[in-house]
């Protein structure tokens, strides 16, 4: 008997999942690919119970992304093409395996079949990008760059090359029946030093917008521009952010950190990725463009951005991550951050939260 024929026994039989997957990994590290795309059929055909037949093709999915081998790859964007999200996963989710799993050669060598699922290779294709691959020389990929500019894709304003700010994206552990989210560094106290010049103004955000674009799953996000009468300089620490009146930081428990800009991206980034306690994220992909939305508001520079002049705006501002306070859980779905723009009289303040 085939592998392919005893993960669909195993599954009929009603045996462990466990014992079905087994049977999977066998087939994918065999190489088997042919048996794969007639198990993928054999799984399109299955009625009931409907919940099984998703399990299994998720997992076979995401196996065979893993796989770094072009063939089984093909097999994969075939067995996509045509089919909305149902029960292969979404795109993003086995864009996220293919660019933590494969190698970029094996990307162009399935470029000329991306007709067959767009969406999937677009994704796969900056999910490498986000990982630090430069495509930018890759003619096969400039080419369908251009495809995703004529189609107006969520993608299409993003480079084939990371940017300076992208350098600190965190990622996830890719496993078999899922991506998991990516961790997140803890927030250091920094000390309480300095203070911050006299508030001149002080006015919330509360249009939904680019400011909000990499937490926009988020449960909850407020944002305020505060306006300073000097400009600000030096280091102020806690308890001059604490008395801004902005409700976020105000407590005796405010924790603060200067960061650079590529730290400061990056928190920005595992949110619009990966999600929160409720909300599934983006992938990193399509978070690439909301992080690029965000630090662009936050910098005050309109949209569609000239990537390589944000790049240089985030690093001449001044940056910090914030928590503590009643306002925020405490937990990894919490985020806090200033910017102070670089006229240095401008603060924008953003904070968001995922959980209840």
């Amino acid at each position: 008997m085939s592998s392919a024929a005893k993960v669909l026994a195993a599954l009929r039989a009603g045996a462990p999942l466990d014992e079905a997957w087994a049977h999977v990994d066998a087939l994918v590290e065999g190489r088997a690919w042919r048996e794969v795309e007639t198990l993928f059929e054999a799984l399109d055909a299955w009625t009931s119970p409907d919940w099984v037949a998703q399990a299994a093709s998720r997992r076979l999915a995401c196996v065979v992304a893993l796989a770094d081998d072009a063939e089984g790859a093909r097999v994969l964007v075939r067995a996509l093409a045509g089919r909305s999200e149902g029960c292969w996963g979404r795109a993003v989710e086995l864009a996220e395996v293919l660019a933590q799993g494969q190698r970029v050669d094996v990307l162009s060598a399935l470029l000329p079949e991306r007709d067959q699922h767009v969406e999937l290779v677009a994704r796969w294709m900056h999910g490498l990008v986000a990982r630090g691959c430069d495509l930018s020389l890759e003619a096969s990929c400039a080419v369908f760059q251009d495809e995703l500019g004529e189609r107006a894709h969520v993608l299409a304003g993003a480079p084939l090359a990371p940017s300076p700010f992208e350098r600190a994206y965190r990622f996830p552990r890719a496993v078999k029946d899922a991506v998991m989210s990516a961790s997140v560094a803890p927030l250091v106290h920094t000390g309480d030093a300095g203070a911050l010049p006299p508030v001149r103004s002080c006015e919330g955000v509360f249009e939904p917008g680019a400011l909000f674009r990499a937490v926009r799953h988020w449960n909850e996000a407020t944002a305020s521009v505060v306006t300073f009468t000097e400009p600000v300089g030096g280091a102020p620490g806690p308890r001059a952010f604490s008395a801004l009146p902005f409700e976020p930081l105000s407590g005796l428990s405010l924790r603060l950190q200067a960061v650079p800009a590529e730290a400061a991206a990056a928190r920005l980034f595992s949110a619009a990725a990966w999600g929160g306690a409720y909300g599934r994220g983006d992938g990193s992909a399509e978070a690439r463009v909301s992080t690029a939305a965000t630090l662009g508001a936050l910098l005050g520079l309109e949209g569609p951005h000239d990537w390589a002049r944000l790049a240089d705006e985030a690093a001449a501002a001044r940056w910090w991550l914030f928590l503590g306070t009643p306002w925020f859980a405490d937990v990894a779905w919490d985020l806090g951050l200033a910017c102070l723009r670089t006229d240095h009289e401008t603060m924008v303040l953003l904070a968001s939260t995922d959980t209840d």
